[in-house]
């Protein structure tokens, strides 16, 4: 995806241990860094959408907000499958959960 000035985007800050996603509007796009109005101070790499930052959980660029909900929401479901104590489920659930993944 092409990236120009003044096109829409999202934002994830990270500030602490909480993060949160703001609408904004692309400032500037350099040879290697981009600028957005909702953070001025902070500067993002053009290849990657990632902050210039050297410590810590850095902030991030996202341009299609519907792709990133989904990811974001599968990586969540798969993360719940993990910890998931399976000895708890039906044998009757379990075998429909084992017919849908024995393809895979």
């Amino acid at each position: 995806m092409e990236i120009r000035k003044g096109q829409k985007v999202w934002v994830c800050i990270y500030q602490g241990r909480t993060s949160k996603i703001e609408e904004t509007i692309i400032e500037a796009v350099g040879r290697r860094y981009i600028t957005v109005e909702a953070c001025k101070k902070k500067r993002f790499f053009k290849n990657t959408l990632g902050e210039v930052n050297g410590a810590g959980e850095s902030s991030f660029i996202i341009l299609d907000i519907e792709k990133y909900k989904k990811d974001k929401y599968y990586d969540n479901l798969i993360d719940k499958l993990k910890k998931f104590t399976w000895n708890t489920i039906k044998r009757e659930d379990l075998d429909k959960i084992a017919e849908v993944i024995r393809d895979y």
